[in-house]
């Protein structure tokens, strides 16, 4: 390196050459393709300036690459200027004209915003003015997310259940003494020390997931510090406590947790098969296929997890923990335990994604969306 890159100036110039050193497979990919798909997702940095980060995903033969385009920064989070800092990206990233970026345009894969696919200034549409053959296409696994979410919000079990989940994470995160105390109680019980983490995430169903399998794989620590917190804490944790240890001794929410855990081990399945980079339509359709039979099976007979606590009730011992069944304003209410709950409440999941689906078209009759009937 010699004398030539001791200042930040020059530090600067040898990092962008090797920039432009790493942009091209993505100048060549973009130059030697005949269609080009374009990903795109938006996000906010430490400024809270909105961020548009896009990626270009082509097929050479048969073969999926994907290659990022670059972030690039939006003056303000409307239509009119994601769809100029999208064609910036191309013409700086790509080094390709607009013109050939416009005649190889297939798609366009993004989020289910109004900004993105509105019917009359959506970036969709802008984009049609220039490609009217364009094809927008709504995330598989952002539908899918969403779609569960709205099932556990028609259900006053299935969303007091996840709002435990949310603020027992939230009761650990905030409180470093908190959770000193709980790896106090694992190493009492000779176990790895797992605190409740958040649900949902940049993974989605498999944040749901990690979110469950710590919670039930470790209820019996857990339940055990907070019962010590209920004696020995302050007079508003010991409130907060109270009401945690009232929830997660109920046999309901016991088993409403591991039905949830049931379908979310499939459908996670199903998520991450289609966040692949080079996952395609028909695998992805084979995958969607799979999980469908897989959860027909639960019509029969309860899943794994559900089985192991179908006949729990109020006086029996779970994990170390009594069990006990509050009537009143404000617990929740049994549910069928058999095993037709799961396909129900996956079938519910899918209705939900074929409502978003139909939303969406009907908002923008040009983007068109595949329907998968099989209920």
């Amino acid at each position: 390196m010699g004398t030539r890159y001791k200042s930040d100036k020059q530090a600067a110039v040898f990092c962008h050459e090797i920039a432009e050193v790493a942009r091209q497979p993505l100048r060549d990919m973009a130059r030697t393709s005949s269609f080009l798909s374009v990903l795109c997702e938006g996000s906010t940095d430490v400024s809270i300036c909105e961020q548009e980060v896009a990626f270009l995903q082509t097929a050479v033969n048969g073969e999926v690459r994907v290659q990022m385009l670059g972030i690039q920064g939006v003056a303000c989070p409307n239509a009119q200027s994601i769809h100029k800092a999208m064609e910036d990206s191309v013409t700086m990233y790509a080094n390709i004209s607009v013109e050939e970026f416009y005649s190889k345009l297939a798609t366009l894969g993004l989020e289910g915003a109004n900004v993105m696919i509105g019917a009359t200034g959506g970036v969709v549409v802008l984009l049609r003015q220039k490609q009217p053959a364009l094809q927008g296409i709504h995330c598989f696994a952002h539908r899918l997310e969403l779609a569960y979410k709205d099932t556990l919000k028609a259900s006053p079990l299935f969303a007091k259940a996840n709002d435990l989940l949310l603020n027992l994470y939230l009761f650990y995160y905030n409180s470093a003494p908190m959770r000193s105390g709980l790896q106090e109680t694992y190493n009492a019980l000779k176990k790895t020390c797992h605190v409740p983490t958040r649900v949902g995430g940049t993974r989605w169903m498999p944040h749901t997931q990690k979110a469950l399998g710590i919670l039930l794989k470790n209820y019996d620590a857990i339940t055990m510090h907070l019962s010590q917190v209920a004696i020995n804490g302050s007079s508003d944790q010991k409130s907060k406590v109270k009401g945690f240890l009232d929830k997660l001794r109920c046999p309901t929410i016991i088993k409403s947790y591991h039905l949830l855990w049931d379908v979310v081990l499939v459908l996670q399945r199903l998520s991450l098969r289609v966040q692949e980079t080079k996952s395609s339509v028909s695998e992805i359709h084979s995958s969607l296929m799979f999980t469908v039979q897989e959860l027909k099976k639960y019509q029969a007979s309860p899943g794994d997890k559900l089985a192991t606590v179908k006949n729990l009730s109020s006086g029996d011992v779970f994990m170390g923990q009594s069990i006990v069944e509050k009537i009143g304003r404000g617990h929740p209410k049994s549910f069928d335990s058999t095993g037709s709950s799961s396909w129900v409440i996956f079938s519910s999941i899918w209705r939900n994604a074929l409502q978003t689906r139909k939303n969406l078209s009907c908002r923008q009759p040009q983007c068109q969306f595949e329907d998968t009937a099989f209920l």
